[in-house]
């Protein structure tokens, strides 16, 4: 499916959330970050991101003699004025009258770019890129007079749609940084809260009776046995429950969670695997 690209940052954010839902009913398991993504691509040759994002002034892609290069919209200019004036002066027979007397260049412009006039000397663009190209310019020639007197058809740059094109592509390559980075900090802190709502879900015990259990299971005779001293152990526990040294010794020498200790211990013995 084809997204739609737009010329202007206003129609651009208007219609996001339209482009968007059209999108999805296509591809119903695409996420807006794969879409913003998408969208990204298709903006990213006319705008880039190094310190400021800026627009890219070789921006039109063209392929010369099976060589794909990068060119100005000022060079496309004066190509397709080339071009055009070479089809229009070259000798008219049946397989180009009805070229020849089309009245919109543009279209005229369209057809060559894909007969073989235009191919076999080795010159072309993709369709997308002849369309984003030629909107730039104005629907009529404009008639000047050469050195010599002799009027020719001049192809126009829309100079005024062009500069905001090369303002809006800006905002638009922008926009859609700000909005992926938005989602991924948004899904971030959603996988963030289930982590913890899972921890909390899964914890049948409060880190004082988890010391105590440890307590009761002899667990600073085994951490001795293993070369640790009790300071050692105490400390590791603070680590891994994330207290203080001060509280873990506390929760040692407490006494109230002795039977819920004493209790769990006797559960667990008589524990057995459910297969």
């Amino acid at each position: 499916m084809k997204t739609p690209f737009y010329y202007s940052f206003k129609e651009f954010e208007a219609n996001y959330n339209n482009d968007f839902k059209e999108w999805q009913k296509k591809y119903p398991d695409g996420l807006e970050n794969d879409y913003l993504s998408l969208l990204k691509d298709n903006y990213s040759q006319y705008a880039k991101w190094s310190d400021n994002y800026y627009f890219i002034e070789e921006n039109i892609k063209i392929t010369i003699h099976s060589e794909e290069k990068l060119i100005t919209i000022d060079e496309f200019r004066l190509l397709i004025q080339k071009k055009y004036d070479d089809f229009i002066n070259s000798p008219t027979d049946e397989s180009n009258r009805a070229l020849k007397e089309e009245k919109d260049y543009k279209s005229v412009l369209m057809n060559l770019f894909f007969t073989d006039l235009f191919f076999k000397k080795g010159f072309y663009f993709d369709l997308f890129t002849l369309e984003y190209c030629l909107c730039f310019f104005f629907d009529e020639m404009t008639e000047i007079k050469t050195n010599f007197s002799k009027p020719v058809n001049m192809i126009s740059l829309n100079d005024t749609k062009y500069i905001n094109f090369r303002y809006a592509v800006v905002r638009i390559v922008k926009w859609i940084d700000e909005k992926l980075k938005l989602k991924s900090k948004t899904e971030a802190t959603i996988n963030n809260t289930q982590e913890n709502t899972d921890e909390k879900t899964q914890s049948k015990f409060t880190v004082p009776q988890k010391i105590k259990i440890l307590d009761k299971l002899n667990i600073k005779g085994m951490m001795q046995e293993k070369g640790f001293t009790d300071f050692q152990t105490v400390q590791l526990l603070a680590d891994i429950f994330e207290r203080s040294e001060k509280s873990i010794r506390n929760n040692f020498d407490n006494q109230n969670h002795t039977t819920i200790a004493e209790n769990y211990i006797s559960e667990l013995k008589n524990l057995t695997a459910k297969r």
